[in-house]
């Protein structure tokens, strides 16, 4: 006798996604999380009044696919652009959106434009998933692109990919979500992630489902090819079908791993994530006036958070957020990590050197995975793992591990409205 009709492992945005989907759908829905709070990757922390998302989180576009069928609204920030974006060059501020900024930056001339016209029309009519296994510095030196575009692109490929890595982001997923991006714009949920989380919440036990907090999920239990629930460290509990929102590359971790191929569990295992250092740096009082700040070689994306969502910050004073995307073999050295973080906080004093006399507290996050999975030409959404683990039925995935749709933490959204759909056909409610 089955208690529950689904079980869902993990509260962050993946999890929630699939439970209040499934919870509206009838299915009888337990949520277990094994830390004493919800949100995963992107949960939200409180500190003298700031509200501080865990790094730098924007909303895309792919939150519809499970807010609209849900009938949640979100307050959405969309980014005022006409406050400014930073982008540092040779150690001068110049701010953007002006046109005329560019050519000032040096990070533009008259040449690049012209070739980038005679080559993006074409580019913009190719089919994306033919661009998957081409890199961008492949494609940049076919039109040949010098030291300027790729400089440009590699700013473009951090903020959009979260992968300023030319030689490896793929072409094809550039492509695919600057043209989402075209249609939805990037924004700040009002208030941080929580208010998402919150509506998550709200909607999954309204519809009756359940969430259980400090629940660590040690195995889950597999008889005759099924999945037929999951065990903690006290107890066993029964379900039709299970979903694991962790990150994917952890999964052998709750999973008998004689259960799965052994070309699956090399695909889980080395599947690369986005790493990085994040440090959120609560002022005093307002200091700066624009949006974002954007620097290629250290590869920084710095996020001017209260100057988008007021809400974030205390009356007179400002959050800011600089992020240093890296290789994650860089941050799992303990020396390399240090030289990067000494060399990140330089950075940062030097381009913004009102800074350090404002600051009332400083948070430092070494992120060994930021985002489940980097956008490289090895891991284009055909070479992803499905959200439907092979050989064990009624076993399924959903995080931004899984080979759906978008970039970064946008893909937790569309993996959790596909692996809904995936249970629908094959786990339907009698």
């Amino acid at each position: 006798m089955h208690k529950y009709d689904a079980i869902v492992i993990g509260a962050g945005t993946a999890g929630l996604c699939t439970a209040a989907l499934l919870a509206q759908a009838g299915y009888k829905t337990l949520v277990l999380e094994r830390q004493k709070w919800v949100g995963g990757r992107a949960r939200t922390w409180k500190k003298n009044g700031f509200i501080v998302d865990y790094g730098i989180h924007t909303l895309r576009g792919n939150y519809q696919q499970v807010f609209h069928p849900l009938g949640i609204e979100v307050q959405k920030e969309r980014m005022p652009l006409s406050k400014g974006i930073l982008l540092e060059d040779k150690g001068i501020l110049h701010k953007l959106p002006k046109l005329s900024s560019l050519f000032q930056a040096n990070t533009l001339k008259l040449k690049d434009i012209t070739l980038l016209l005679r080559h993006l029309g074409r580019l913009f009519l190719s089919n994306p998933r033919k661009l998957f296994p081409i890199s961008i510095k492949q494609w940049l030196d076919h039109i040949g692109a010098d030291e300027r575009l790729n400089k440009l692109f590699r700013i473009l490929s951090m903020t959009l990919l979260v992968c300023p890595f030319l030689e490896r982001a793929s072409l094809g997923e550039f492509l695919l979500n600057l043209r989402h991006l075209n249609i939805t714009g990037f924004g700040h949920p009002k208030g941080g992630f929580r208010q998402v989380h919150q509506a998550l919440i709200w909607k999954i036990r309204n519809c009756g489902g359940m969430i259980e907090i400090a629940q660590d999920v040690k195995e889950i239990i597999v008889k005759d090819g099924r999945a037929i629930g999951v065990r903690t460290h006290e107890k066993e509990i029964h379900s039709k079908l299970v979903v694991s929102s962790i990150p994917v590359q952890h999964l052998h971790t709750i999973l008998d791993e004689s259960l799965l191929s052994s070309a699956y569990r090399r695909l889980i295992k080395n599947l690369r994530p986005t790493a990085g250092i994040s440090i959120d740096f609560g002022l005093k009082e307002k200091v700066y006036d624009e949006i974002m700040f954007l620097v290629a070689k250290p590869d920084i994306l710095g996020s001017f958070t209260s100057n988008i969502d007021p809400t974030t910050a205390p009356k007179n004073k400002q959050l800011m957020t600089f992020f240093n995307v890296l290789n994650v073999e860089d941050v799992r050295s303990r020396a390399k990590i240090k030289d990067k973080q000494k060399l990140l906080e330089a950075k940062i004093f030097s381009m913004f050197p009102k800074l350090e006399n404002k600051i009332e507290w400083k948070r430092t996050l070494i992120l060994e995975m930021v985002d489940g999975v980097e956008l490289n030409i090895h891991q284009t959404q055909d070479k992803r793992p499905d959200v439907q683990v092979p050989n064990i039925s009624n076993l399924f995935i959903a995080s931004d591990s899984t080979c759906a749709e978008g970039a970064g933490g946008d893909i937790a959204f569309s993996s959790a409205r596909l692996c809904f759909e995936r249970i629908k056909r094959l786990v339907p409610l009698r």
